[in-house]
């Protein structure tokens, strides 16, 4: 279960990388969705292995306190929160990152991801700073469009997600997709 199109191509990344299948994959309406859903999620990983990913935002100073709120009774459903958003899951890859974006510069991508407080605005703002003009036009919003990012930037890091992006790299960076993979690991019995 995930909030949309980027997540659930990084859910599908770490399954793959995990050698766990897919069978469906639902939401991909937001967080409100997943929030008013949980409990029907919880029932049904009574009978299958579940995993919910959702972004933290603001919606609380840390994941522990937030998942609190998202307590579920069946062992085989993994809630986790990416912190604050799977852009800095993406982001904690920054060689593979770097290559993709066609960054000139070393150093532009932060070191410790989990610590921006909009990681997605981050990575918009250096594609903005790339050497290749398909990146910027796709990635980036268009002066005066009153967009967040740029009109193919979901497909650009659906792309990056399920053909560069390197979990394993990914996981030393970031303590919450690391609780997340463990998490996985943990229902799977692997």
């Amino acid at each position: 279960v995930v909030e949309g199109h980027t997540d659930e191509a990084v859910a599908r990344r770490i399954c793959a990388f995990l050698d766990i299948r897919v069978a469906n994959v639902y939401g991909k309406k937001g967080k409100d969705y997943i929030s008013k859903n949980l409990h029907g999620f919880d029932n049904a990983a009574k009978r299958s292995k579940w995993l919910v990913i959702r972004d933290l935002d603001h919606d609380a100073e840390c994941a522990p306190s937030l998942k609190r709120d998202f307590m579920a009774s069946s062992q085989n459903l993994a809630i986790c929160f990416a912190v604050r958003e799977v852009e800095a899951w993406l982001l904690a890859d920054s060689e593979n990152m770097h290559s993709f974006l066609k960054l000139r510069r070393k150093k532009l991508i932060p070191d410790n991801p989990e610590v921006l407080d909009n990681p997605k605005k981050t990575l918009v703002d250096i594609a903005r700073l790339s050497t290749s003009k398909e990146i910027r036009e796709d990635m980036v919003p268009r002066s005066g469009s009153g967009r967040k990012e740029g009109i193919l930037y979901s497909s650009r890091i659906v792309f990056f997600a399920t053909n560069i992006w390197n979990p394993e790299i990914a996981m030393n960076k970031c303590p919450s997709l690391n609780y997340c993979i463990e998490e996985l690991r943990r229902i799977s019995g692997i």
